[in-house]
């Protein structure tokens, strides 16, 4: 081979390393490229296929409910909660328990004092301070007051009756301290109450008791003699009975009125 040959090869044997060279160069720069650039989803090929993929981050873990924990004042029985309904009942029961006890001893009163002036009457007579025209005025009038007094007793007493414990039935662990002072003097009314009415419900009986007599005396249906020995035994017992009530009725005065609001 002669050098001009020899020459001639070795330019074109360096020429292709040359070739090569940037071709494998140009190669390695696309490669680059191509794991560097975003792909479609906006993530970096790289990343998806080089790093490790992230956990999901945990759901916090629900934070348990301590039972013994206070209640808020919006939830019941917390400070601000609504009185349970059965409650709220139970206190309109209590009220009307308690106005049904006033108007009990209000008839009462009323009454007994019919029957008392009439017993009182005779007792004056007796005793010289009153003339006999007075003894039967009172009489006469608490003779035809009577009647109808007992009867205002006796409907009020009949309402009072059935309701009398409505108060102690009240639970009174969701109120507020003034609410459950305010149960607490209707209980107590309540229960002066009844004894005062309880108390006057002998004496009105034995009242009942002499009116019939008078109406059947004056209608002729009593022989003159049974209805003085009539009058006269209740004459005699009337006024234990009528004082008995009179200190319950003085009991009753001296506590507080029910009032809830």
């Amino acid at each position: 081979m002669t050098s001009g040959h020899r020459g001639a090869h070795r330019s074109r044997s360096h020429r292709s390393v040359l070739i090569a060279a940037v071709v494998v160069a140009a190669l390695a720069v696309a490669g680059i490229a191509w794991a560097v650039l975003p792909s479609r989803d906006g993530t970096s090929r790289h990343a998806v296929q080089g790093s490790p993929s992230k956990k999901p981050a945990s759901t916090p873990a629900t934070t348990k409910k301590n039972k013994n924990a206070p209640a808020r004042a919006d939830q019941p029985g917390g400070a601000g909660s609504r009185i349970p309904k059965q409650v709220t009942e139970d206190l309109r029961a209590c009220k009307a328990a308690a106005d049904n006890a006033t108007a009990a001893a209000r008839g009462a009163r009323v009454a007994v004092g019919d029957w008392a002036a009439h017993i009182q009457a005779m007792k004056d007579e007796q005793s010289g301070k009153n003339t006999e025209a007075q003894t039967k005025a009172i009489w006469t009038r608490t003779r035809l007051a009577g009647p109808g007094h007992v009867s205002a007793f006796t409907a009020a007493d009949q309402a009072f009756r059935p309701a009398r414990e409505a108060c102690t039935k009240v639970d009174t662990a969701p109120l507020t301290a003034r609410q459950k002072a305010s149960v607490e003097v209707c209980r107590t009314y309540t229960d002066e109450a009844d004894k005062a009415v309880g108390a006057a419900r002998a004496s009105v009986a034995e009242w009942k008791a002499h009116l019939r007599a008078m109406a059947d005396r004056r209608a002729g249906r009593l022989d003159s003699g049974v209805a003085m020995h009539k009058w006269m035994s209740a004459y005699e017992k009337a006024p234990f009975r009528i004082s008995a009530y009179k200190r319950a009725d003085q009991d009753l005065r001296q506590v507080k009125p029910c009032r809830l609001d």
